[in-house]
C-alpha cells in the first residue's frame, strides 16, 4: 500500500512537470505565431514606422508574462484548495478514524451531539 501511494506521488509529480511543459510551449508558441505573421513580408504599412519592431516585442512579452502569471496564480490558488494540512491529515487516516467510530459509537444509538463530539475527538478537528 505504502508503495503504491509512493508510486501515485511520483506519477504526480511527473503530470506536474508535463504541465508546467505545455503551457510553456504555449506560451512560447504564442510568440512564434506573432514572430510568423509579422514575418510574412506582407505589405500593411507598420514596417515603415521606426518603433514598429519594437512595440510588437513590448506587446508580444507583455502578453506573454500575462499568459505566464494566469498560469501561475490558477496553479497555486488550486494547490492550496487541495493541500489543506487539515483535509490531507482526516483523509490520511481516515480508516484508522472509521475504525474508531466503528469501535466507539456504531454498538449503541447515539445523538447528533455526542457523534460531533467524538469525531472531534478522534480526529482531532473541530468540526
Amino acid at each position: 500500500q505504502f508503495v503504491s501511494a509512493h508510486l501515485d506521488s511520483v506519477r504526480n509529480e511527473l503530470m506536474k512537470m508535463s504541465l508546467f511543459i505545455e503551457i510553456g510551449g504555449l506560451i512560447m508558441g504564442f510568440g512564434a505565431v506573432v514572430g510568423g505573421i509579422f514575418g510574412m513580408n506582407l505589405k500593411n504599412d507598420i514596417e515603415e514606422d521606426g518603433h514598429a519592431f519594437a512595440i510588437v516585442i513590448i506587446v508580444t512579452v507583455v502578453l506573454m508574462v500575462i499568459m505566464l502569471a494566469g498560469f501561475t496564480k490558477k496553479y497555486y490558488q488550486l494547490k492550496a484548495d487541495t493541500s489543506s494540512a487539515s483535509t490531507f491529515n482526516l483523509l490520511k487516516n481516515f480508516f484508522t478514524y472509521v475504525d474508531d467510530l466503528e469501535y466507539h459509537l456504531f454498538s449503541k444509538n447515539v445523538s447528533k451531539l455526542e457523534f460531533k463530539d467524538a469525531v472531534e475527538k478522534i480526529t482531532k478537528l473541530k468540526i
